[in-house]
């Protein structure tokens, strides 16, 4: 999926839209080999997706978490950046 198109199989921008909206469509997020995430990246990333603005980490959440990431030494993907 790393470097292509999301959403490839689905069949207008309507429905990616609709699907996105609706939390029903989210990127793939690789686990294993050259492009796979690490778990604390995953892990935000999807919380970041919850459904109700209650279920999402703030601001200052995600900001914490991600220099809790940075001091962990947490690899970013190239193609993350």
């Amino acid at each position: 999926m790393m470097g292509e198109a999301p959403y490839q199989n689905v069949g207008s921008n309507s429905e990616i839209f609709h699907g996105v909206m609706e939390g029903k469509l989210r990127p793939e997020i690789p686990a294993e080999g050259c492009h796979a995430v690490d778990a604390a990246w995953r892990r935000l990333m999807e919380e970041c997706w919850g459904s109700s603005p209650a279920d999402r980490p703030s601001f200052a959440d995600v900001a914490e978490r991600l220099e809790e990431i940075m001091h962990l030494g947490v690899v970013v993907n190239p193609l993350f950046v």
